[in-house]
C-alpha cells in the first residue's frame, strides 16, 4: 500500500488514498511531468493470478476506448509491484451517487434542478453510447461509476472493470457494490439470470440510474425489479418537495428502457441522448447546451491521448506517430500540437520562436481561442517567461487550471529587464565573455581598453588597458577571476580582473583570433587567422599545424577540455574537430565530415554538432 507523500517510481507523488469496496484502493497521484492529477485503481491483492490478468485485459479496452467528454480518459495499464494498476483521469468532483446522497444535485430550485438532471441523464448516455460503438458493454452502469466535473460535466468510468471483479469469492454483503461482475441494485433482469449480455444491459442500468436521480436514493436492492418499482413511482410520485418531478415524456422514455425483453429496448443510447436533447428543450424553453464533438475531434483527442501515454511509458517515436495522424484528422488540434511541439521542444528539435508560432496558430483558429490561449500560457511558465504567461493567464477565465497556472506564474522571480552593458554597431561583434558561475563579464567594442563587470550589481568592477588595438578575442577562467584576451596584432595578455592588473604578456608573429583558458587558469590557448594551435606558459608551445590555405573560418572555436589535459579546436572551413594532448602536444583525436553549426560546452567536456538531417552529435573530447 501507497502512503500519502510517497513518490512511486519517481513520477508519481500520492496525494491521497482512497478506498473503493469493490475495486480495492485508488489513489490520487501527482503526475510530476505532465503537472497533473492522476486516480490510481489497484486491484485486491488477493486477487487471483486470473483474475488479475482479466483486471488488465479489461483495463486496455478501457484504454483503447479513446476520448470522449463524458468518459473517464484511461490513460493507460502499468504493472508497479507486481501489480495492474489502471492510471486515469482524475475528477475532482466526486460520483454523481454522491450528488444525489448529499442533495447537492437538486440545489437552486426545481427549474435548475430539472434541467441539471436532464443534462447528466443525456450526458451519461452519450458517454455509454460512445464505448457501445467501440464495441464496449460497461455491465457496471450506476451513479457510482459516474464522476462529475465542476462545471456539471459527467463521465462515466470504470468501463469493462465489473467483469474482472468476478474472481472475488465471499458473500454478498452491499447490493451497491459490485459483487461478481455486476452491482445487484442496478442490474438487468438478464443479467440478474447470468445471460449473455449487450447494450441492453446498459440502456437498463442507465434508467435505473436515471431514476435514482428523480427518486433521491437507490430505487431498489434489486435491479432487476426496477421496472416495477418505476411504475409504482410514477403512480405515486414523490413526497420529497425538493426533488423536481419526473417530465412526462422522460418517464415515457425510461418505461421503454423497462422492458423485460432486451430486444425491445432502444437499440441506442445515442438516439436516447437525442430524444433527451428534445426533452430538455421542450421543458426547459431552452436548447440543449451541449454540442458533440466531430468524430475528426474525437480521433484526434483519442490519439494524443495515446500518444502521451506512449511517450510516458517510454516509447517517443510511436507517440510522435501518433501525434502526426491526430493532426492530419484535425490540424489545429489543441492538445496534440501542445504535446508534439512540447516533446520536441524538450528534446531541442524545435526553438522557442517555433513553438510559441505553432500554439499562436491553435489560438487564432476556430474554437481554439481559450484552450490555446492556456497551453500558451503553460509554455512560457516552463520557459520562465513571467510576464507572458501573467498577460494570456489574465485573459482567461478562472477555472482550476487556469488559477493553478497563475499562482504558479505568481511564484516565478520578476524578469529582469535586459541591461546595455555597451552599445554596439551593426555588423560588428564584440570581444565578451562571460564567468562559469554567471557573476562576471568583460566586454570590448570600439576601444582599445576591457571592461569587467559584476553582473548581480549591473555595474563595472575595473577597466583593463594594455592593448594597443581593440581586442578581438577574450575567455574567462571558471571563477572569472583570471581573464586572457588577445589582438589582431598578435598581442596576448593574462589578466587579474579583480585587481585590475595584467599577470603576463606575450607577443605572437601572427594575429590571434580565439583565445580558451582553463576552469583553473593553468592552461592557455590561442589559435591564429592560420589556424594554428599554440599553448602560452614560460614558452610558447606550437602544437597544432597551420593550413596553407584559408583561415579558423565561420564557427570556429576553442576550448581547454574539463579537465585541463587536452585542447580542442574546430575548424570552421573544413568542418574539423581535432583535439591535443596537453603535455605532450600530440594529436590525439580528429574527427571530419562535421557541420558548421558546432558549439563547445561550458566548461570544455563535450561538442556538440548538429548536420542538416538533423542529426546531432555529441563528443566527450575527455575521451574522444
Amino acid at each position: 500500500m501507497w502512503a500519502e507523500g510517497e513518490v512511486v517510481l519517481g513520477i508519481y507523488e500520492v496525494r491521497e488514498v482512497i478506498r473503493a469496496g469493490g475495486m480495492g484502493l485508488v489513489y490520487r497521484v501527482w503526475h510530476r511531468g505532465w503537472g497533473v492529477d492522476l486516480a490510481v485503481k489497484t486491484p485486491q491483492p488477493e486477487m487471483a493470478s486470473d483474475g488479475l490478468a482479466s483486471f488488465e485485459a479489461e483495463a486496455d479496452a478501457w484504454v483503447r476506448l479513446g476520448a470522449h467528454p463524458n468518459v473517464v480518459n484511461c490513460v493507460y495499464v502499468r504493472r508497479v509491484e507486481d501489480l495492474p494498476r489502471v492510471f486515469a483521469e482524475w475528477v475532482a468532483g466526486g460520483t454523481l451517487a454522491d450528488a444525489v446522497r448529499d442533495r447537492r444535485l437538486y440545489r437552486g430550485g426545481h427549474r435548475v434542478a430539472l434541467a441539471r438532471l436532464l443534462d447528466i441523464a443525456a450526458q451519461v448516455a452519450q458517454g455509454l453510447d460512445h464505448a457501445h460503438r467501440h464495441g464496449l458493454v460497461h455491465q457496471d452502469v450506476k451513479p457510482a461509476n459516474v464522476m462529475m466535473e465542476a462545471d456539471g460535466t459527467a463521465k462515466v468510468t470504470d468501463f469493462g472493470l465489473a467483469r474482472a471483479r468476478t474472481a472475488r469469492t465471499g458473500a454478498v454483503t452491499d447490493p451497491l457494490v459490485t459483487f461478481a461482475g455486476m452491482t445487484l441494485a442496478y442490474c438487468s433482469p438478464e443479467q440478474a439470470r447470468g445471460e449473455r449480455l449487450g447494450v441492453a444491459t446498459d440502456v437498463w442500468s442507465w434508467a435505473v440510474s436515471v431514476l435514482e436521480m428523480f427518486v433521491g436514493q437507490p430505487p431498489s436492492y434489486f435491479g432487476q425489479a426496477a421496472g416495477r418499482v418505476f411504475e409504482q413511482f410514477v403512480a405515486e410520485g414523490t413526497e420529497d418537495q425538493v426533488i423536481p418531478r419526473l417530465p412526462e415524456a422522460l418517464a415515457e422514455m425510461l418505461r421503454r428502457c423497462f422492458t423485460v425483453d432486451p430486444a425491445a429496448r432502444p437499440g441506442s443510447l445515442g438516439e436516447v441522448a437525442e430524444e433527451l436533447a428534445r426533452i430538455y428543450c421542450d421543458t426547459t424553453g431552452e436548447p440543449y447546451p451541449r454540442e458533440l464533438p466531430s468524430e475528426a475531434q474525437l480521433l484526434a483527442d483519442g490519439l494524443s491521448n495515446q500518444a502521451l501515454s506512449l511517450l510516458d511509458l517510454g516509447d517517443p517515436d510511436q507517440a510522435d506517430r501518433l501525434w502526426d495522424r491526430a493532426l492530419r484528422a484535425e490540424p489545429r488540434h489543441p492538445h496534440a500540437t501542445f504535446n508534439r511541439s512540447l516533446r520536441r521542444w524538450r528534446a531541442g528539435l524545435l526553438t522557442d520562436r517555433a513553438v510559441i508560432a505553432e500554439l499562436d496558430a491553435v489560438r487564432t483558429s476556430q474554437g481554439g481561442f481559450e484552450r490555446g490561449t492556456y497551453l500558451l500560457a503553460l509554455v512560457h511558465l516552463e520557459r520562465g517567461d513571467k510576464g507572458s504567461a501573467t498577460r494570456l493567464l489574465g485573459d482567461l477565465q478562472d477555472s482550476p487550471d487556469v488559477l493553478a497556472a497563475r499562482a504558479e506564474a505568481d511564484r516565478l522571480p520578476p524578469a529582469r529587464l535586459p541591461v546595455v552593458l555597451q552599445s554596439l554597431e551593426p555588423l560588428r561583434l564584440p570581444a565578451f565573455a562571460v564567468s562559469a558561475d554567471g557573476h562576471l563579464a568583460v566586454v570590448s567594442y570600439g576601444t582599445c581598453d576591457l571592461l569587467v563587470w559584476d553582473l548581480d550589481a549591473l555595474t563595472p568592477l575595473n577597466v583593463l588597458s594594455g592593448h594597443t588595438t581593440n581586442p578581438t578575442a577574450v575567455a574567462l577562467s571558471a571563477d572569472g577571476r583570471i581573464l586572457v584576451s588577445a589582438d589582431d596584432r598578435g598581442h596576448v595578455r593574462l589578466w587579474d580582473t579583480a585587481a585590475g592588473i595584467c599577470l603576463q604578456r606575450w607577443n605572437l608573429p601572427h594575429s590571434v583570433e580565439l583565445v580558451a583558458i582553463s576552469g583553473d587558469a593553468r592552461v592557455v590557448a590561442v589559435s591564429g587567422m592560420d589556424g594554428s594551435v599554440r599553448l602560452l606558459g614560460d614558452t610558447v608551445r606550437l602544437i597544432g599545424q597551420s593550413f596553407e590555405k584559408y583561415g579558423p573560418g565561420f564557427g570556429a572555436a576553442l576550448t581547454v577540455v574539463a579537465n585541463g589535459e587536452r585542447v580542442a579546436a574546430f575548424d570552421g572551413y573544413r568542418w574539423l574537430l581535432r583535439v591535443w594532448d596537453v603535455r605532450t602536444g600530440t594529436l590525439v583525436t580528429s574527427l571530419s565530415n562535421l557541420h558548421q553549426r558546432f558549439a563547445f560546452s561550458s566548461g570544455g567536456q563535450f561538442a556538440l554538432t548538429i548536420d542538416e538531417e538533423p542529426v546531432a552529435r555529441l563528443v566527450d573530447l575527455t575521451t574522444g
